[in-house]
């Protein structure tokens, strides 16, 4: 009687693990409407910050410089705006989370 348990019991498992490879992987779709911003702040942090829109609403909005401690602003537009360019580029290739490194930011030239 164990025998057959055992058997009935490995069937199962066999016919389980054969349906989770046959689901279909998910697909994510590519964006391609993403377009950004810059924007000066009035306010703290001061500096200079982006805005990341896709298909016209606004997905990322980051006022200060990604992965440096505290809440200082770019110093430049230009900076903004090249964090932005590097931020909808792994967004456009599904690099998820977009976050940014300070080895990227050197990169970039930011401090």
């Amino acid at each position: 009687m164990k025998k057959w348990m055992l058997i009935a019991l490995l069937a199962v498992a066999a016919c389980s693990s054969d349906k989770k490879n046959q689901q279909p992987q998910e697909q994510i779709a590519p964006l391609n409407n993403i377009s950004y911003k810059t924007f000066a702040n009035d306010s703290a942090p001061g500096g200079f910050g982006y805005d990341i829109f896709v298909d016209g609403r606004m997905m990322v909005h980051q006022p200060n410089i990604p992965a440096v401690m505290g809440n200082r602003g770019f110093t430049s537009e230009t900076d903004a705006a090249k964090t932005a360019e590097l931020v909808m580029h792994k967004l456009k290739n599904n690099i998820m989370p977009p976050s940014v490194t300070t080895a990227e930011l050197d990169s970039l030239g930011i401090k």
